[in-house]
């Protein structure tokens, strides 16, 4: 079973991918990056959810096992 990541674990990837922090709306930061729409990741202190995590992969336009290689790689 995939291990589950925190929110600041998550925006750390999404920076070394090059998501560039947009703004916060409430309690989700955005990411933008030109050529994609944006990345939400829920400021939680606690591990998000898996459906969360999976849906922030699929936002970034990466596939599961390439973002655990990365993950492995920059934290």
């Amino acid at each position: 079973m995939p291990r589950r990541y925190t929110a600041r674990e998550m925006r750390i990837i999404a920076e070394h991918l090059g998501w560039r922090y947009d703004h916060t709306t409430g309690s989700h930061a955005i990411f933008v990056r030109e050529g994609y729409s944006h990345v939400t990741i829920p400021l939680h202190r606690r591990e998000l959810d898996r459906g969360t995590t999976a849906d922030i992969i699929r936002q970034m336009g990466l596939r599961r096992r390439e973002f655990e290689r990365l993950a492995q790689e920059w934290l």
